[in-house]
């Protein structure tokens, strides 16, 4: 028996969607989707000065 198909806008449909994409990507898009979250998170840390002190304490 096959589980029906999540129901659209719903998280599981989003999930689903999402790996997908990400099954479907190239390993440069992999790559670069990787980079992008880097400096998302960069400029994230750059602009939140509670984020600065995390790191800040991480690195030692």
């Amino acid at each position: 028996m096959t589980k029906p198909p999540p129901a659209p806008g719903s998280f599981e449909a989003a999930g689903l969607f999402q790996l997908q994409l990400a099954l479907q990507a190239t390993p440069a898009q992999r790559l670069q989707d990787l980079q992008d979250m880097i400096d998302f998170n960069a400029r994230a840390e750059e602009l939140n000065p509670h984020l600065r002190e995390i790191r800040q304490k991480l690195a030692g």
